[in-house]
């Protein structure tokens, strides 16, 4: 994928670079003619954001996929939550079923998210492997945590037009790294 598509930060820097530039020798020079230059630099790095934003990547079906899912699991919403997951996916609906009702979920974060897309299965496939932090009651489990902090892979396949889940992996035991309030290891 090219970065234009999925994040209009460069674009938007090498535009102010280009701008910065141009007034520079707008001043030394006063050359008036600068100014028209100025002008379409701004209207093409305008007209890139305005085309990156229409342009939504598999990559960010799947992220807001993934996001979609994770505000549902906030709201502490099981029928939400498996809206995002393959009806064939037995197992991941069972844990989603079973873990869920038992822990009032304040907020969940995902950080270091990174997702992979394979548009050459049929039907594509993605997988997101992504640090998640959630923080909420966990006292029915068992556990007496107040923030859980995992490592999480999630299996994507798109149907249709959703991507759906399919598998999802856990690289720590549940509970294994504590955190306090603040987001301290303990």
């Amino acid at each position: 994928m090219s970065p234009f598509t999925e994040d209009p930060k460069l674009l938007i820097a090498a535009g102010v670079l280009i701008e910065a530039l141009l007034a520079v020798a707008l001043v030394k020079s006063g050359r008036a003619v600068l100014i028209a230059v100025m002008v379409g630099v701004f209207a093409i790095v305008l007209a890139g954001v305005v085309v990156e934003r229409m342009i939504v990547t598999p990559r960010e079906e799947v992220e807001t996929t993934l996001y979609t899912a994770a505000r549902q699991v906030e709201h502490n919403d099981v029928e939400g939550v498996l809206s995002h997951v393959d009806p064939a996916a037995a197992d991941f609906r069972a844990a989603v079923r079973s873990w869920l009702p038992q822990i009032r979920v304040h907020d969940v974060a995902i950080r270091s998210l990174r997702i992979a897309v394979n548009q050459r299965k049929n039907p594509p496939t993605a997988r997101a492997d992504f640090v998640g932090r959630v923080h909420g009651d966990f006292n029915e489990t068992g556990f007496d945590q107040t923030t859980v902090l995992r490592q999480f892979s999630v299996e994507f396949r798109k149907q249709g037009q959703r991507w759906l889940m399919t598998g999802y992996q856990d690289r720590e035991p549940f509970g294994a790294v504590r955190y306090d309030e603040e987001g301290n290891r303990l």
